[in-house]
């Protein structure tokens, strides 16, 4: 084969790989059955989360970054300042 040629071949076996970690790193890893139970231990607490659990779980399968997002919202209601009725 002419030197161009494994040039080329270089090339596109780089951006292959480059694609598939891509691909590998956006899908996501699962979360484990602890963290599972963690998110469901949450939504049974505050209501509020339900809508963004069932977004999560949508595809069947709930990833690391959607636990670590819904535990942060989740975070972020409880520390909300209370809702006082106005005299």
């Amino acid at each position: 084969m002419k030197p161009a040629t494994w040039k080329w071949i270089g090339a596109l076996s780089s951006i292959a790989l480059t694609m598939g970690i891509v691909y590998m790193r956006a899908l996501g890893k699962p979360a484990s059955e602890s963290i599972h139970t963690k998110i469901r231990a949450a939504v049974a607490r505050q209501p509020e989360l339900r809508a963004s659990y069932d977004r999560a779980l949508s595809d069947g399968k709930l990833s690391l970054a959607e636990a670590r997002e819904i535990l942060e919202e989740s975070k972020a209601l409880r520390n909300r300042p209370p809702i006082v009725p106005q005299p």
